[in-house]
């Protein structure tokens, strides 16, 4: 749903990024996500995209704070582990769902930061449990957000940042979608024994 959002704002976006104001249209490599969200453009036009750029936003948030609890609800973990995904996760959407308004580049860090506890203990729990797989990818989910959140505050190869954005969301959210595969795969299974009990 994220992507298809993603898509028709990035369809509805009428141009400018932050080295080109004129520019035509959504540039994958140099506009961000937060381009699509904003009233109006580099450039001072109107932003059609706005409206879809945040109703993606807020579903997206929505749905990985639901993710955060059904992880932590589902997955075997330490009741202190279980405590922080739901807390830290809840956190991060919290503050990610901010992300439009005036308190953004905040909103960012907040959410980063949360977003970092909820993850670590998330791989903790993948690595308690052996799932291998699941372990590597949300290893490069880690790495790939504190690079983000490194890269947004030191400013370096900033130009870079916007692409790197997107790598980031789409190893992010496929792990999210492998998760919740290995979710319902584990919820079949309790409800296949209870049945057999």
């Amino acid at each position: 749903m994220f992507f298809a959002g993603h898509f028709v704002a990035a369809a509805h976006y009428p141009g400018g990024h932050q080295w080109d104001y004129d520019s035509s249209g959504y540039n994958v490599l140099l506009n961000f996500w937060c381009d699509l969200i904003w009233p109006t453009t580099y450039n001072g036009d109107p932003n059609p995209a706005s409206i879809y750029g945040i109703v993606t936003t807020v579903f997206l948030t929505l749905s990985l704070a639901i993710f955060f609890i059904e992880f932590a609800r589902t997955i075997p973990m330490s009741k202190l582990s279980r405590l922080v995904v739901m807390a830290s996760g809840s956190a991060s959407m919290i503050s990610a769902s901010l992300i439009f308004t005036e308190a953004h580049t905040y909103a960012i860090y907040a959410a980063g930061a949360f977003g970092l506890v909820a993850l670590i203990a998330m791989f903790k729990a993948l690595v308690r449990n052996r799932y291998q797989t699941l372990m590597i990818w949300g290893g490069a989910t880690i790495a790939i957000l504190l690079f983000c959140m490194l890269q947004l505050w030191l400013k370096f190869a900033y130009m870079t940042y916007p692409m790197v954005q997107k790598i980031a969301f789409v190893i992010g959210l496929t792990w999210v979608i492998a998760i919740c595969l290995k979710i319902t795969e584990l919820k079949r299974a309790n409800i296949s024994q209870a049945n057999q009990n």
